[in-house]
């Protein structure tokens, strides 16, 4: 499989998630053809390993190296960061109006009209993932460096990660922010009503529910979790009075902190514009996937795919393991692909660039080429060192969630309150269990990341990009989490 006399590759964990082979395509297209549009970067080599819906990313580490200084290079231009604003807005209008349209309006279509959406929402499917990776944490790594050596001698290492963490705290609204506000009213209204006795669906029809699920209901839908609909949100008007949590984030207090920081180091306007902007593309990156690529992939795989099987000679599970151009050939009465070779695709598949050539590998050629391109990594260790996201030290039991775990929002229920949070990479599903958490550590993730962007907005401890604390750590295990340093330490297994 590797060329004679090609020198070997060994490849480094990116992240994990929960997708389909279809919607996973869109990644791919963005390294092959759209960063290369507008970006200065954009990796040759870049592998998803796919069991069934279970997906692990893995890039180049010394290519990866070379693309951080290219992303510093177009980061720092501000031409560039507006061209991409510019293009991400685009992108993410396109995708909010696919889902105003079809989301809940997408049953039992004809042929030609389903196909039609399937390929107008893999097309903006594409767009919103050539924006979201062109922001992607390892294109981004280098710019708390440079910052931070804008800052000048004077202010010591811990002052200038003082600065850095305090400018880079959001001060706009997310969207989950936002849909956590609107859902305290609604319960607020419905408690007010019916005084906490709350008629069933059947004596009551609840509009208020109705029109919260179909203004924010794909927030949560991604890695296997379902939209929330008009039953879901009953149960949790049901059980919100016994949450034990909510999030607090005072917007204005955060303003208020980056004044007085900016005063008491006496930090140039440079500084200050070049956090700012970091800000807005972490806030643009949240937006991109809450209200982009999340709900259109949520349409194309939960409400059209089913609906295939009535015009081909598929199952939709088989059909989720095509990419667009297979799909498009399908579509055309090419029916060449075998569904062996589907079903194939299903139990392991290997797929992506491989020194700029798009491959797929599944069965015996997946194994070989895993087992030449991907090392084993010792979990006996006891220590991570990560990325600061927030500082702050706690001493808690660790509560480990794995992406492809069978049920996440189990999970999620199940995690106990003050807990320290371990996951790949937190998410927006991943919300309840973070406010739950006294601490949260990650495998993969940098300054734009959603761990790091939520964990400023709550002020919780936060290491990010440890790259193993899922493998290392098992829940109950007895952490000590000194953010301020980046380090995390397993001083109890749990028995």
């Amino acid at each position: 499989m590797i060329h004679k006399g090609a020198k070997p590759i060994k490849l480094e964990l990116a992240w994990e998630a929960v997708q389909d082979v279809y919607t996973t395509h869109a990644n791919i297209h963005a390294y092959r053809y759209g960063l290369r549009t507008f970006c200065s970067f954009g990796e040759k080599t870049y592998l998803m390993r796919i069991v069934e819906k279970s997906i692990q990313a893995f890039y180049d580490p010394v290519e990866s190296r070379v693309m951080a200084q290219l992303g510093l290079q177009d980061f720092l231009k501000s031409r560039w960061r507006t061209a991409f604003q510019k293009k991400a807005s685009d992108a993410l209008r396109e995708a909010r109006r696919y889902s105003k349209r079809y989301h809940l309006n997408s049953r039992d279509l004809p042929k030609q009209e389903l196909f039609r959406r399937v390929h107008e929402g893999t097309k903006i499917n594409n767009e919103l993932f050539a924006c979201f990776c062109a922001c992607q944490p390892q294109y981004t790594s280098l710019v708390e460096e440079y910052v931070k050596g804008y800052m000048g001698p004077a202010l010591s290492e811990e002052d200038r990660s003082t600065v850095f963490l305090a400018l880079t705290r959001s001060t706009r609204k997310t969207p989950l922010m936002e849909e956590e506000i609107r859902w305290k009213k609604v319960y607020a209204e419905l408690s007010k009503r019916f005084d906490g006795h709350y008629p069933s669906l059947n004596e009551y029809s609840y509009p208020e529910l109705e029109t919260h699920a179909r203004l924010y209901g794909l927030i949560v839908a991604a890695d296997g979790m379902p939209p929330w609909t008009k039953e879901s949100l009953y149960e949790k008007l049901l059980t919100s009075h016994s949450d034990p949590v909510h999030t607090k984030v005072d917007l204005q207090s955060s303003k208020g902190y980056k004044r007085a920081i900016v005063r008491q180091y006496h930090v140039s306007q440079k500084v200050v514009d070049l956090c700012d902007a970091i800000v807005t593309l972490g806030h643009l990156r949240l937006r991109l996937r809450v209200l982009g690529w999340m709900p259109v992939m949520n349409i194309i795989t939960s409400e059209l795919f089913p609906q295939l099987p009535n015009y081909l000679p598929y199952t939709a599970r088989q059909l989720e393991c095509t990419v667009p151009e297979e799909l498009e050939k399908i579509f055309k009465g090419n029916h060449s692909l075998s569904a062996q070779e589907l079903e194939e695709r299903q139990k392991l598949l290997f797929y992506g660039l491989y020194r700029g050539k798009e491959v797929r590998w599944s069965g015996n050629d997946a194994k070989k080429m895993l087992s030449e391109l991907i090392p084993v990594f010792n979990t006996s260790i006891h220590i991570l060192k990560g990325q600061i996201g927030w500082k702050g030290k706690v001493k808690a039991r660790c509560y480990v969630i794995h992406w492809d775990t069978k049920n996440v929002a189990d999970e999620i229920r199940r995690m106990p309150l003050g807990a320290v949070l371990i996951a790949g990479q937190t998410r927006p599903q991943l919300m309840p269990a973070i406010q739950k958490a006294a601490a949260i550590v990650t495998d993969e993730g940098r300054l734009l990341s959603h761990a790091a962007i939520v964990s400023r907005e709550l002020g919780k401890p936060c290491v990010i990009g440890t790259k193993y604390a899922t493998k290392v750590f098992s829940t109950g295990d007895l952490l000590d989490v000194d953010a301020d340093i980046g380090i995390v330490k397993l001083i109890e297994r749990h028995k």
